[in-house]
């Protein structure tokens, strides 16, 4: 398997330059029941278009995530960090999936919370979106604290520049 020096960049980044991560915070990496996992898209919206590298490749994996998430049923939720700007249209069609508004820089607000149920009944999570060095990974430490198995989907995520 090829990996690429950005993939390399992000994972140095996630595993060894984050203070808050320690090996004995992370909860045991295990196998993702559907009925437990839920996906969360962060902020992929027309207003950072420009602004983000890599936002096309982004939005058609985030795209393909909430397709597959749709035909397995799995509990999904769609974040807006900038409510002017709407969600972009590469991810297909929303309907009958929360697109939630919020202010603060971590998707685990009160209405996220209420919709996933973490640690009740979603203890397992599919993250994606940007910026990854402010929300995405806001949202990953919130989980993390909270003791849901977070896995970011490397693929979907990503900043205004590669080193973020």
């Amino acid at each position: 398997m090829l990996i690429t020096l950005e993939k390399l960049l992000r994972w140095v980044h996630f595993c060894f330059i984050l203070p808050y991560f320690s090996f004995t915070m992370l909860p045991k990496v295990g196998k993702l029941v559907l009925s437990r996992t839920a996906l969360l898209v962060c902020d992929l919206q027309e207003k950072f278009r420009t602004n983000i590298a890599h936002f096309q490749a982004i939005t058609e994996v985030s795209g393909r995530l909430l397709k597959a998430a749709r035909i397995l049923g799995m509990r999904t939720v769609v974040t807006e960090m900038y409510p002017k700007g709407h969600t972009v249209p590469e991810l297909g069609d929303l309907s009958g999936i929360p697109v939630i508004p919020k202010t603060s820089f971590t998707m685990c607000t009160e209405e996220v919370n209420s919709a996933m149920e973490f640690g009740k009944q979603i203890d397992a999570v599919l993250l994606c979106g940007i910026e990854a060095h402010v929300c995405v990974q806001a949202t990953a430490l919130d989980l993390v604290e909270r003791g849901v198995h977070v896995h970011c989907i490397v693929d979907a995520c990503s900043s205004r520049n590669m080193v973020d």
